[in-house]
């Protein structure tokens, strides 16, 4: 991830001093609260007693040293009034992250260096809730918890000590288990948005809505994208750009958005915009400021600075801002550092006023009301195809079910790195039946693919061999599953080992057909194959394949070769090179075969060539730099494709037959009638006679479809 050093950059200086005029003023004014010692007036941890009365209007919480050395949990309303100590602890050192519950009531706070929550109410009672043993056994922590909109619940980040693995967990304020929500291991916690969901952001790129049943996860968007938040107005603002795969630092375990614009939306998916123009590098969206300009953090920093530049600035002299809580009108707000509470007037965020002093972790409470903004219905819905979808989206397999809901079926092992060193994978594939889905996989630590097949309920596994299979497996006419057996290789990238194209079963990959091949194609009730080529002595790897249709089990009938296609005017650049042959396509009616021609040195550019499968004669060819996506129709000859724009080609002639101007190419309706484009504000149906775009959801990625 790049650190921008456009003129865009945040400016937020730090200055760890106290402005003696800024305290002065305070003190002026009347602004610093006086504090009176109660002798002990902590009760013992299980001990209850009337509730402190407080106001409902604005309250504070912070820790202090009383004389006697002891660490003391102090309440008070927001003018100081009211003040008084409900616990105590020993080791202030440990306790992090004090925060207010909804209702006020109850004040929480990580303990024991992130191995608990504990929650202190105003009656004096306490719960701890610590991690399962054998976490804390393997030195796992919480970084960072939440109060459900209820109060009566709790969810937290855990993080693993030896790894960066991290997962969502939630128990109940009043005791009980933590459980796992998420199960992912690069889950973080944003917020809870209701009392039985929260939003969640992972690793790769993923904000969802999470239920605390563990029973959904739902996408809102398939940006790239992070650090979501629920906005006072109930739309979820976020970054959306780059997102490091890693977290930002190892302590201060976050995830940073780079070359990113803050998006929003509403939690239905509907109504997405871009918030704004400018990129920015190194960020964390926080907090949106009753001005509409953004808060956040940049870098491994805690401290709070407006997006862009901007006048007035949050004033930095009384210290590091690390939380602001705003009241209900959003005219004023408590901000807190880690040793002072202070009071904004919104519109003056540079002139804050110095209310406490010498404290720790301190917090403030507002009542506040969640509201949550939904999208508008349109006023009769339009015409759109009749489909379930299948995808992957960060790192995960997903599959719509009848009503259209989105379905986590499967977690994969790959990366973006692993795709980009295979020069793409299939996508995740229904089965002629759709009672199953079909995916390439590579496995952890390693470059070796698998092919593996799920069905919609998430219960499925591994059809490949131990060798690496290909990254092309595909469905057969009558819903068996062909894949690629790389012989003795453990690199789904490489082109020394045989291939061994075998047909299998998908229910327990009982083996019924093979072919001395790399890849292999159906269309029009014939099978075509690219074969093993041969051995290229001085490169070690095998070239010069040809393209073949499986006339019988024994023999071949050859459609081209690498030889022939290099003859083609528009690949003679490929001229006296050896070359070899991937990507194998064909149109469903068998009459066009696609196939992607690379130099085995890898010393110039590829092709996207496009060849009549009767005589091998070449009917389109594409430099493959500019094409992607490349989607044969259910029906007849047609092939959509990304070439700076979706569109869509008459394979046979390359006319181009319709188009659209913006997104990518992302797949076939299950009768052919309609092509899908995803664009980053959702995917969307185009009727292939002509027609207005019509929006499907709000994950625009590339699909597979079934009735």
């Amino acid at each position: 991830m790049r650190r921008s050093l456009a003129p865009y950059a945040i400016t937020a200086t730090l200055v760890v001093v106290v402005s003696i005029a800024v305290l002065a003023g305070a003190l002026a004014t009347g602004g610093l609260l006086e504090e009176r010692v109660v002798a002990d007036a902590s009760p013992a941890p299980t001990a209850t007693r009337a509730p402190v009365e407080l106001s409902r209007a604005g309250r504070i919480t912070y820790w202090r040293t009383d004389p006697s050395g002891g660490n003391q949990l102090w309440v008070a309303n927001i003018d100081g009034s009211q003040r008084r100590a409900i616990a105590k602890t020993d080791a202030l050192s440990g306790v992090t992250a004090t925060r207010w519950s909804p209702d006020g009531e109850s004040i929480g706070y990580l303990d024991h260096g992130g191995q608990s929550v504990a929650v202190q109410r105003l009656d004096g009672s306490h719960v701890d809730l610590p991690l399962p043993p054998a976490l804390v056994t393997a030195g796992s922590r919480f970084i960072d918890f939440d109060w459900s909109t209820d109060s009566r619940s709790l969810a937290a980040t855990q993080r693993d000590a030896g790894s960066q693995n991290t997962d969502v967990y939630v128990a109940l304020a009043g005791g009980g288990a933590w459980r796992n929500v998420t199960l992912l291991r690069n889950a973080f916690l944003s917020q809870w948005i209701s009392a039985d969901e929260l939003l969640v952001h992972t690793q790769n790129g993923l904000i969802a809505v999470q239920r605390v049943d563990g029973s959904r996860l739902r996408p809102l968007t398939a940006q790239v994208a992070t650090s979501p938040f629920l906005g006072d107005d109930g739309r979820v603002y976020y970054f959306a750009g780059q997102v490091s795969s890693a977290v930002r630092d190892a302590t201060v375990p976050v995830i940073n958005a780079g070359q990113a614009r803050v998006w929003s939306l509403t939690l239905d998916g509907g109504d997405i915009r871009q918030e704004t123009t400018q990129l920015y590098d190194d960020v964390r969206l926080v907090a949106r400021w009753p001005n509409g300009r953004f808060v956040v953090h940049q870098g491994a920093s805690t401290a709070l600075a407006f997006l862009a530049n901007g006048q007035p600035p949050i004033d930095t002299t009384v210290g590091v801002v690390d939380r602001v809580v705003f009241s209900p009108d959003r005219r004023t707000a408590i901000g807190v550092t880690s040793s002072r509470i202070f009071r904004y007037d919104t519109a003056q965020p540079d002139q804050p006023v110095v209310l406490l002093s010498d404290v720790t972790q301190p917090d403030a409470w507002y009542p506040e009301t969640v509201t949550i903004a939904r999208s508008s219905a349109a006023p009769s819905a339009p015409p759109r195809p009749a489909a379930r979808y299948a995808f992957a989206l960060a790192g995960l397999i997903w599959a719509t079910d009848a009503t259209g809901e989105v379905r986590l079926l499967q977690q994969l092992q790959s990366n973006d790195l692993d795709t980009r060193r295979l020069s793409g994978v299939a996508i995740p594939q229904w089965s002629p039946r759709g009672d199953r889905i079909l995916y390439f996989d590579v496995l952890a630590s390693s470059f070796a693919g698998a092919v593996f097949v799920t069905d919609v309920t998430g219960t499925g596994g591994r059809l490949s061999d131990q060798d690496a299979a290909g990254p092309f497996p595909t469905w057969s006419p009558d819903g068996n599953v062909a894949y690629t057996d790389l012989i003795s290789s453990f690199d789904s990238a490489g082109f020394g080992a045989d291939g061994e194209v075998r047909i299998v079963t998908p229910t327990n990959g009982a083996r019924l057909t093979a072919y001395g091949a790399r890849e292999i194609a159906f269309g029009g009730g014939r099978t075509y194959l690219i074969d093993n080529g041969k051995l290229n002595q001085q490169l070690q790897t095998r070239t010069d394949q040809a393209v073949v249709e499986s006339v019988s089990t024994t023999s071949n009938r050859t459609v081209t070769t690498t030889a022939q296609l290099a003859a083609d005017p528009l690949l003679g650049v490929f001229a006296a090179r050896p070359l070899q042959l991937s990507a194998l396509g064909a149109s469903a009616d068998g009459g066009t075969l696609s196939v992607r021609v690379s130099p085995a040195a890898g010393s110039v550019g590829f092709f996207y060539v496009f060849v009549r499968s009767a005589d091998g004669k070449p009917t389109l060819v594409l430099a493959g730099q500019t094409v992607g996506d490349v989607r044969w129709s259910p029906q007849g000859h047609l092939v959509g494709m990304t070439v700076g724009r979706p569109l869509v080609r008459d394979a046979e002639t390359g006319v181009i037959v319709a188009a659209d101007t913006d997104g990518r190419f992302a797949g076939w309706s299950p009768d052919g009638s309609w092509f899908y484009v995803a664009r980053e504000t959702g995917l969307y149906a185009i009727p292939l006679i002509g027609g207005d775009p019509v929006r499907i959801s709000a994950l625009g990625v590339p699909v597979s479809t079934t009735p």
